[in-house]
């Protein structure tokens, strides 16, 4: 079986639209770790038979929660590929995003040898505009370095690198064989001595990446982030924005009235020049909405063993021990 495992907080629709969606890409478990007090989405996740939800706002972190929300994501991580590893039906488990999707192409991934232990996904940025209507269906796929200074000569990006064309990571995702002494951070994995695990040296599929696709969400995700803890570490672009929105927030101001100073920042740091990169054929078209697939389910009694795992785990207070936000050391992948 094919797992993931998330830390997220949003609305109920993306919640479902996140579930479905990764359900028809190959996931056929989800482990969603919410990150805030949210009734309303706990309740669609439990009643989901595809679905194991933790609320962590109440008990979880034993009054020891961690400030950074990249440190809660990789807590949360390590832990359940260290939980996972003691059910044999768990073959792998990926860590992704709420907003995130991932494509599998099951006949690479079957065909990884079995000595391999960690895979990656590679990235697929979502297009931005100013308002889509819908969620878009185009998205940009990492550029060799000819087509990045064809872009930079045209204006489209200041700089003729993957980093100045991507708004959020290019690093990709990972997964991993469930394993005690594996663990898996936001973009890489480490052994239990800290080392860096290679990945097998061809991606397995795609990950769908709805990075600020639009002004509203834009505005949406920067603000849920600020105010989720310290800004996680990001590049300098990315972090630049984090600032910006920080002050924008610490002034005080309502959500209306941040509003277009939120958009104008869209359209300073944002804005893709969808018609341009379409014409350039640069672009891929997917729809994940139509996308048909049934997921593979849970053998009997193996949810209620999962749930009682994470109880004991809860009640032993042993998730804040152990290790997993931090990248491990060696060559890093550009994280984003």
């Amino acid at each position: 079986m094919i797992l993931s495992v998330s830390t997220v907080k949003d609305t109920v629709p993306n919640l479902e639209k996140f579930v479905r969606r990764n359900l028809a890409g190959g996931i056929d478990h989800l482990l969603v770790f919410l990150d805030d007090e949210q009734p309303e989405a706990a309740e669609l996740l439990k009643a989901h038979p595809q679905v194991t939800c933790v609320q962590t706002h109440r008990r979880w972190w034993h009054g020891q929660r961690p400030r950074g929300l990249n440190e809660r994501q990789g807590r949360n991580a390590a832990l359940s590929v260290r939980i996972l590893s003691e059910f044999d039906w768990a073959d792998w488990v990926f860590h992704i995003d709420g907003d995130e999707v991932v494509d599998l192409d099951r006949d690479i991934l079957d065909a990884v040898p079995a000595g391999e232990r960690v895979v990656t996904l590679e990235p697929w940025e979502a297009v931005s505009r100013l308002r889509w209507g819908h969620d878009p269906t185009w998205f940009k796929t990492l550029l060799d370095d000819d087509q990045l200074v064809l872009l930079s000569m045209l204006g489209l990006i200041p700089r003729p690198n993957n980093k100045a064309y991507f708004r959020g990571h290019i690093a990709g995702k990972v997964g991993v064989r469930p394993a005690a002494d594996l663990r898996i951070a936001i973009h890489a994995v480490a052994d239990q001595d800290g080392g860096r695990v290679e990945p097998h040296e061809r991606a397995v599929g795609r990950v769908l990446h709805y990075e600020s696709p639009d002004g509203e969400e834009f505005a949406r995700k920067w603000q849920a982030l600020i105010r989720s803890g310290p800004a996680p570490s990001q590049r300098s672009g990315r972090a630049a924005t984090g600032r910006a929105v920080k002050a924008l927030l610490d002034l005080g101001l309502t959500p209306e009235e941040a509003e277009p100073f939120l958009l104008r920042m869209f359209e300073v740091t944002g804005l893709d020049d969808f018609e341009t990169l379409r014409d350039l054929r640069l672009l891929r078209e997917v729809d994940p909405d139509t996308w048909v697939r049934t997921p593979e389910s849970l053998p009997e009694g193996a949810a209620q063993a999962l749930r009682a795992a994470l109880r004991q785990e809860r009640r032993e207070k042993r998730v804040g021990d152990w290790p997993g936000a931090e990248a491990p050391p060696g060559p890093a992948p550009d994280e984003g």
